[in-house]
């Protein structure tokens, strides 16, 4: 990956998953229900989501003191709004509508991100342009088709 920023975006996805893993064992905790499964999501959490952060040292230490700093912010982030978000609300998070919409969010956001980052470049343009406008219409279906179900559901 030559692009810092593509690459950021990458690294970010396992720190965001990382940090969610380690939130849900603080949510236990915060609720006395910590359990063996507790440590496993602790250890794994700490793997995947931490582990990535070897990057941003590395890029910190060629000079791009952001890369670290938005690492370590999505990863705290994502532990502490696991943690505390109130059981009404991630009643509602569980629905696989919602996760649908998540789902079909993220392949349209990774679809724009390919269009933005690899338009510069003209030689091979007709690949990029059809990968990342693939990627658009897929995640915007299921984007929408997520959408339409809960606006049917109400």
């Amino acid at each position: 990956m030559n692009n810092s920023i593509t690459q950021l975006g990458f690294l970010c996805i396992f720190n965001l998953i990382g940090g969610a893993a380690i939130g849900s064992v603080l949510r236990a905790v915060l609720r006395g229900k910590f359990s063996c499964n507790s440590i496993f999501f602790l250890i794994w959490g700490a793997g995947f989501g931490g582990l990535p952060l070897v990057f941003g040292i590395q890029e910190f230490q060629k000079g791009a003191p952001y890369f670290l700093a938005i690492q370590s912010a999505v990863f705290v982030i994502a532990i502490l709004v696991v943690a505390i978000i109130p059981d009404e609300l991630l009643a509602t998070l569980r629905s696989p509508n919602i996760f649908t919409i998540g789902i079909g969010g993220v392949f349209l956001l990774l679809g724009t991100a390919m269009l933005f980052t690899n338009f510069l470049e003209l030689k091979g343009l007709t690949e990029k342009l059809l990968g990342g406008g693939i990627f658009i219409v897929a995640g915007g279906a299921v984007f929408l088709l997520g959408l339409w179900r809960v606006i049917k559901s109400q």
